[in-house]
């Protein structure tokens, strides 16, 4: 029997911090294989990766939609998306949105579109950036960040 696939989440830059590492030789070898999002995609698409090829790390990744979520911790008073907007439409600086990213990531528009949705300006919600989604879903956990786009 084979052992199982050895796994290390490794945080930063939205997959930036994984790739430089394998593209350089830092981490793996030939046979790791580098999972990625569509955050990791899109960047590396654009070339925010570095100077490294695409082809420097092997891949693995599914074909199939990509959804987006507002997430919220289970004892929040926000039930339902409404809930939220509503929350917004009032104040938007009242609610913290946690996620990986910053300033126009795929989840900072997710939120900012939501505001907008509420009727009021992006530039007045609150934005935590974290270096990923795992680090924003723990400080979701923790009830540090009222909302989480992903």
């Amino acid at each position: 029997a084979r052992p199982p696939l050895a796994q290390r989440y490794l945080p930063g830059g939205i997959g930036a911090v994984a790739f430089d590492r394998i593209a350089t030789g830092k981490l793996g070898g030939p046979s790791t294989l580098v999972a990625f999002s569509s955050g990791s995609l899109l960047n590396l698409a654009q070339g925010r990766f570095g100077p490294h090829s695409p082809s420097a790390v092997r891949w693995i990744a599914t074909l199939g939609t990509d959804y987006g979520v507002i997430a919220v911790h289970r004892d929040s008073p926000y039930k339902r998306l409404q809930d939220l907007v509503a929350a917004l439409r009032q104040d938007p600086s009242r609610i913290a949105f946690g996620a990986g990213g910053t300033v126009g990531s795929q989840d900072w528009v997710k939120a900012a579109l939501l505001v907008r949705a509420a009727g009021r300006d992006h530039k007045a919600m609150r934005f935590v950036s974290f270096e990923g989604g795992g680090d924003a879903l723990g400080a979701l956990q923790g009830k540090h960040v009222d909302a989480f786009p992903g």
